[in-house]
């Protein structure tokens, strides 16, 4: 027998037996019993056994794969991408096992416990450190397990969604398998072929389905102990805390330690600083050489080749020197930010100390506010490290790769191994500058956890008090917020100066308050004025009010340039408002300008006063009040009426009582016919006479006006005052009662109006009569 055919039925016996004559089911998920679980009752031996036994047997499947190919054996139709497929599936099964068992071990592993002797209380400031960085680590431990719980949920679930891809794959393959059952034994053997690698790949996916559970679950043990473990620890730490405050001892300890290290990077940066400027004078050198390099090459315009190659290696020489400078440079960087940051720990620990003396809750925010301070600084530092770490490396990646192609004779070499070990150098010293950030952050993450410890220990009128001040204290950041600033130049000896003047909330507010103030005072003192203009110096009351009004603007314009300059608000903050006030004006206040305008002219010209009676507009009444931006206006009958102080300038007024307060008023009459006239008149002027509201001057007069249609027509022309409380028409009203009375006295008829009618005709006119019974009469 051939090798061949010996190798083909080895394999024809090995794979039906490695894989599963229906597809294998998944593990049931986790927190959900399986259908059928025979390895729920195995012991964790027994299961690390069955586990030992199939990687053996993927493995040998995977060998006897392997022979099959060399062999040329398999079926036909079976191309290149399904005999890797199923290389890549059994590598995978052998992994995925070999993943279980480790899993498996991980498990068994012996755990670390607390430690759980007593702590001798006090405890030194490194002891206590020691317990709080076991804390942090502890933490940090928890953290990276449930990041990686994380990533296995998701592995987990898309493993998940896989497994049923691939179960749909195999019913697929199957079906294929049925159809081709009477066909030629080519096509049944490939699509078994197809078949079992189908099956192959769900038993793949099952088995890496259950190293990822079990993964999670010894993940999920370990976090659980985690948890149990950073309990005991921090609560140790927290009792050391409570029981080992930061002595004085131990801060100048830590201050003295932390500032002899800064004096010693000081001392480095002066030898940084020398050795910067001896890369540079280097580089200058190496530049000026390039340079008059090419000034010669340039001079020749079709340069010699030595010419070019001496270019080509000062190029090098200033390239390798400008690294060179970079490095001292960043060392000398690098020394002076470690300086600062030992100095900030000395700081750091000055603080502590303080913190840890006082424990009240306001000291213990003020420390807070310290550790995200320093916290951010460091963020910060970080960042620009890793930056120019990136950088370093890729540079120093390029230039050993122009080391390694350089010649053994070649004259550059020195310089680029230079080079390479320059920028190793720098790449070492930012690496330590991280060191230093790491260090840094672990203190300052140790004092935070101390402060929680306090922060807890504060009672309840303290944490009132604190939460008092920090009320306070936010009260008083929102008074002082700045909401504009405004910048003042004045010129001093000939040189401008530019001062900057703050517009804050409080300075906006007291403004506002001293002009409310100011307000009313103005309105008081001016109403003052008024009165005493009034009453004690008998001044008319249209020209008190006028006083009234500017005392009250004047108040008003002193009180809000004092409130300004008190505050020390500059009034070239006002010019954009003035213009914006003036646009405004010329668009929205228009109609509001015109009537104060108005009223001011109202007051001074006073065309119109106080208890004047007008007429505008068919509108009469008597003024009672002159404002700003309207006049107030009562008819006889009670009605306000407000107009506006432009109707008054712009419309046709009459005054009835502009220069004095008298009017005149006629009464007419009408008596009939034959009625002797000179009675009437008689009669008229008594009643003229007797009444006590007619003025005698100027006389009133009694006049034989017409012949009317019906009567004869007397008036009566005659002057009464006007007064607030009286209407004149009742004047009017009762001369006409006194007409009626004694012209009936007399026997003088009033006429009422009737008419004459005259007929004219050629033919006289036939009268007939009849009498009331309706009788019949003659013509």
């Amino acid at each position: 027998m051939s090798i061949r055919r010996l190798a083909a039925l080895l394999l024809a016996l090995l794979l039906p037996a490695a894989l599963p004559a229906a597809p294998p089911k998944v593990a049931a998920p986790e927190g959900k019993p399986a259908a059928a679980a025979p390895a729920a009752a195995e012991t964790p031996e027994a299961l690390r056994d069955r586990l030992r036994e199939r990687l053996a047997e993927a493995r040998r499947e995977l060998a006897a794969l392997e022979a099959a190919v060399a062999a040329k054996t398999l079926p036909a139709g079976i191309g290149e991408d399904e005999l890797t497929r199923r290389r890549d599936l059994l590598l995978r099964l052998a992994a995925a096992l070999q993943r279980r068992l480790d899993a498996l071990a991980r498990a068994e592993a012996p755990q670390p416990e607390v430690a759980a002797e007593p702590l001798k209380l006090p405890l030194g400031i490194d002891q206590l450190e020691a317990l709080w960085a076991q804390v942090l680590a502890q933490e940090a431990a928890n953290r990276a397990l449930r990041e990686r719980l994380r990533r296995l949920e998701a592995e987990q679930d898309a493993l998940r969604a896989e497994t049923d891809r691939a179960r749909s794959a195999l019913g697929e393959a199957q079906q294929a398998l049925e159809k081709v059952a009477a066909g030629e034994e080519a096509q049944r053997e490939a699509a078994r072929w197809r078949v079992q690698l189908a099956a192959l790949a769900v038993q793949v996916l099952e088995a890496e389905l259950a190293a990822v559970a079990e993964e999670r679950r010894v993940l999920e043990r370990a976090l659980a102990r985690g948890g149990e473990r950073l309990a005991g620890l921090r609560a140790r730490a927290e009792e050391a805390t409570r029981a080992s405050p930061l002595t004085a001892a131990d801060r100048d300890a830590k201050v003295e330690t932390a500032t002899a290290r800064a004096a010693a990077l000081r001392r480095e940066v002066a030898q940084a600083e020398a050795a910067l400027r001896a890369a540079q004078e280097k580089l200058r050198a190496a530049r000026e050489a390039l340079g008059a390099l090419r000034e010669r090459s340039a001079e020749q315009g079709a340069p010699e080749p030595a010419v070019l190659e001496a270019i080509g290696r000062a190029q090098f020489v200033a390239e390798a020197r400008r690294v060179i400078a970079e490095t001292a440079a960043v060392e000398l960087a690098l020394r002076r930010r470690l300086e600062e940051s030992y100095t900030r720990e000395a700081r750091i620990w000055q603080q502590r100390h303080e913190a840890a003396q006082r424990r009240d809750p306001a000291a213990i925010a003020e420390a807070r506010a310290r550790v995200e301070a320093e916290l951010q600084w460091l963020q910060g530092w970080r960042d620009d490290l890793l930056a120019q770490l990136d950088a370093a490396l890729s540079e120093a990646e390029a230039r050993r790769g122009e080391l390694e192609a350089m010649a053994r004779d070649d004259p550059r070499l020195a310089l680029a191994r230079q080079t390479v070990r320059s920028l190793e150098s720098r790449i070492g010293s930012l690496r330590k500058a991280l060191d230093r950030v790491k260090e840094l952050e672990g203190l300052l993450a140790r004092w935070r956890a101390e402060l929680a410890v306090f922060g807890e220990g504060v009672g309840a009128e303290a944490r009132l008090r604190d939460v008092a001040a920090r009320t306070l204290e936010a009260a008083r950041a929102v008074w002082n917020y700045e909401l504009l600033s405004i910048e003042d130049r004045i010129t001093v000896d000939g040189e401008v100066v530019v001062g900057r003047r703050g517009i804050t909330v409080g300075r906006t507010f007291s403004v506002l308050a001293v002009l409310l103030l100011g307000l009313w005072l103005a309105g008081r003192v001016a109403g003052l004025v008024r009165r005493l203009l009034e009453r004690r110096l008998r001044m008319e009351r249209g020209l008190a009010t006028l006083v009234h009004r500017i005392t009250h603007v004047l108040i008003l314009v002193v009180l809000a340039l004092f409130a300004l300059e008190s505050f020390n608000i500059p009034l070239t903050l006002f010019a954009f408002l003035g213009g914006a006030f003036a646009i405004g004006v010329g668009f929205g206040a228009q109609n509001l300008i015109n009537n104060f305008i108005s009223g001011l002219i109202l007051l001074v010209e006073r065309p119109v006063r106080h208890g004047d009676v007008i007429e505008v507009d068919g509108l009469r009444g008597r003024v009672t009040h002159i404002g700003a931006r309207y006049s107030q206006i009562r008819r006889i009958d009670g009605v306000d009426i407000l107009v506006p102080n432009s109707v008054l300038l712009e419309r046709n007024v009459i005054n009835w009582t502009l220069s004095d307060d008298r009017v005149r008023i006629s009464v007419s009459v009408g008596v009939a016919y034959g009625s002797p006239t000179r009675d009437v008149t008689r009669l008229m002027d008594r009643i003229l006479a007797e009444h006590g509201e007619i003025l005698e001057d100027p006389p009133p007069q009694v006049l034989f006006e017409d012949f009317g249609d019906s009567a004869l027509v007397f008036t009566a022309n005659f002057w009464v005052r006007q007064r607030p409380d009286r209407d004149y028409r009742e004047v009017a009203s009762d001369v006409r009662h006194r007409i009626d009375r004694l012209f009936r006295e007399a026997g003088i008829e009033i006429a009422y109006p009737q008419r004459d009618l005259h007929l004219r005709s050629a033919v006289p006119l036939r009268v007939h009569l009849e009498p009331p019974d309706g009788a019949g009469g003659r013509a």
